[in-house]
């Protein structure tokens, strides 16, 4: 598959294939390898930071 970065504004948007049942929202580490490619790894939440009962 592939996908073409484009201009929104002052942004680069790579999109997100809907195949890939990304929920709204989610959020992503970002990382990119000196190669030039790019990796996107969901963001976990830390269990010892917050208030995880409300």
């Amino acid at each position: 598959m592939t996908i073409k970065a484009r201009k929104v504004g002052n942004l680069t948007v790579l999109t997100i294939p809907k195949e890939f049942n990304v929920k709204k929202g989610t959020e992503f580490e970002v990382k990119q390898r000196n190669d030039g490619s790019i990796i996107f790894k969901p963001k976990h939440r830390n269990p010892f930071v917050g208030n995880w009962f409300n």
